[in-house]
């Protein structure tokens, strides 16, 4: 699998293979964490694209942002993922 993943600048992150995919995303650890699916449509027969709203609450600061998420599905499983923010400051501030 390859994420590309936003970073604060914009631009995206390459994170190859699930071993450092996981990580990333269990370090995204928030007393208060909730991602809710707003939309999700097919885009071709091997890919998905979400639209989730994000919100959390973290050593007194709060966050509410929304990403979008473009998978390429191959032998029942995510291949490549793209993902991209509305707001990538914003949020790589909060989970600093």
């Amino acid at each position: 699998m390859t994420a590309y993943v936003t970073n604060a600048e914009g631009g995206v992150d390459p994170v190859r293979g699930r071993g450092s995919y996981l990580p990333r995303l269990l370090a995204l650890k928030a007393p208060e964490l909730s991602v809710t699916v707003t939309q999700s449509v097919t885009v071709s027969p091997d890919q998905g694209l979400l639209m989730v709203e994000i919100c959390a609450e973290r050593n007194g600061k709060s966050l509410h942002n929304f990403s979008a998420f473009l998978a390429r599905i191959r032998d029942d499983q995510v291949s490549e993922l793209w993902m991209v923010e509305a707001i990538p400051a914003y949020s790589d501030e909060f989970w600093q």
